[in-house]
C-alpha cells in the first residue's frame, strides 16, 4: 500500500464527515430558505402543477432541514441518505425538467438537473458506508454489541 492510501486510511473517518457536512450543506440552505420564505415556496410548487403543493412544499421542507441535520450527525445515516436521493432526484425530475424548458433556459435547468442527480449519487455512496468513529450510528452500535456481549 502506498503511502497516500496510508493517509487516506488514516483520516478516512474525517473525510467522512467532511463529506457528509457538504452534502447536508445545500439541503440545510435550501431548506432554511424554504422555511423563511414559506408562502413563496408554497406558490412556486403550485406553479409546477404538482398536486396539494402546501403539502409538498411542507415535506421538501422537513426533509431538508431535518435530513440534513441528521446527516451531518450521523444519524439513521443510510435511512436519511436513501431518502434524501430520493428526494433530490424527484427534485431533478420535477424542478429542472430541462427537456420541457424555454431553449433560453434549457442549458441552464440541464447542469441543475445532473448537480441534482450528481448529489443522489454521493448521497447513494454515504448510504453505503458503514457507520465510523464520527457518527452516531457508531455510538448506537458500538452500544449495542456491548449489551450482546
Amino acid at each position: 500500500m502506498n503511502k497516500l492510501n496510508l493517509l487516506i486510511n488514516s483520516i478516512a473517518d474525517q473525510i467522512n464527515l467532511i463529506a457528509r457536512i457538504f452534502l447536508a450543506s445545500g439541503f440545510l440552505l435550501a431548506g432554511y430558505d424554504k422555511f423563511l420564505f414559506f408562502p413563496d415556496w408554497v406558490e412556486y410548487v403550485s406553479s409546477q402543477h404538482l398536486p396539494s403543493p402546501y403539502f409538498l412544499a411542507l415535506i421538501f421542507c422537513f426533509f431538508e432541514l431535518i435530513g440534513g441535520i441528521a446527516l451531518v450527525l450521523g444519524f439513521q445515516t443510510r435511512f436519511v441518505a436513501f431518502w434524501m436521493a430520493i428526494l433530490s432526484a424527484i427534485s431533478a425530475c420535477f424542478y429542472h425538467d430541462f427537456w420541457n424548458a424555454p431553449s433560453d433556459t434549457q442549458l441552464f435547468q440541464m447542469v441543475i438537473f445532473m448537480k441534482d442527480l450528481g448529489i443522489s449519487g454521493g448521497l447513494l455512496m454515504v448510504m453505503v458506508m458503514r457507520p465510523n468513529q464520527l457518527c452516531l450510528d457508531y455510538l448506537w452500535l458500538v452500544k449495542d454489541k456491548k449489551r450482546s456481549d
